[in-house]
């Protein structure tokens, strides 16, 4: 009875952990993998809702709802397949068209790594062209492929400047004008802005 209704209960919601995938802050680099790593999470909610559909009798026969469990199982694959695919192509489409130009800021040295996203205008504006450019410094969680937002600004990052252990991005068409540049330490991850 146990593993009836543990393979219920993780064909109800693989389905979302692949949506939560797919808004997790990753490095760069594993973007794609994400997006892979999703639509197999997906894949296996719908084997195992197959499975599920295949021989209903698995499932606890005193609930009320599931006496009608085939019909019941494909309305239920049905929608989280459509909500799914629904959410997914909103969310890549959305990344087509809003791509940030990326630059990542490491050293060998220091275990600090900082990715700087340049969101710009679409192409038929320039850069700055239409008052929704914006920029977001991330840092990479040690160890992990996970990054942590740390600023953002209306604004560009322009091109780091470095001196040692000290890293300074300047603020390039900054509509905040308290803020004109930013100073890291790639040693400790000290954030100054200035």
């Amino acid at each position: 009875m146990y593993h009836q209704n543990s393979r219920l209960l993780v064909s109800l919601i693989t389905p979302f952990f692949g949506v939560i995938i797919l808004f997790l802050p990753t490095i760069p680099t594993l973007e794609d993998a994400k997006v892979v790593f999703s639509i197999i999470i997906w894949l296996l909610s719908l084997i195992l809702g197959f499975l599920l559909f295949k021989n209903p009798q698995d499932l606890p026969s005193q609930d009320f709802l599931f006496r009608k469990k085939r019909i019941l199982i494909f309305i239920y694959l049905l929608l989280s397949s459509a909500l799914f695919l629904f959410i997914s192509s909103i969310v890549l489409i959305s990344s087509a068209f809003d791509a940030p130009s990326i630059e990542t800021l490491a050293s060998k040295d220091y275990p600090t790594t900082i990715y700087l996203y340049n969101y710009t205008c679409s192409p038929p504006d320039t850069s700055t062209g239409c008052g929704t450019y914006h920029g977001e410094l991330k840092f990479r969680i040690s160890f992990t492929p996970f990054m942590i937002t740390k600023f953002n600004c209306a604004c560009l990052f322009g091109s780091p400047d470095r001196v040692g252990e000290w890293v300074t991005i300047p603020l390039e068409a900054n509509r905040d004008r308290t803020v004109s540049a930013i100073k890291i330490n790639l040693k400790t991850g000290e954030f100054l802005p200035r």
